[in-house]
């Protein structure tokens, strides 16, 4: 999950560096919007897959 994030968090700044060089005014994007939400459908996939009680090693 923190891959996820840390994925996330690069792309968006990437975009948002590109996006305020070419207009100081905007702060977001279509591809950014699409990034977010390929972000949280991937979050939202990944926890009920890995929160279930699994039994303890050993």
């Amino acid at each position: 999950m923190k891959s996820i994030n840390q994925f996330y968090n690069k792309k968006k700044e990437e975009l948002q560096s590109k996006l305020q060089k070419q207009d100081e005014k905007r702060f977001h994007s279509n591809k950014i919007q699409k990034l977010t939400i390929k972000s949280n459908f991937k979050v939202e996939s990944y926890l009920p897959k890995n929160s279930a009680l699994k039994p303890p090693l050993g």
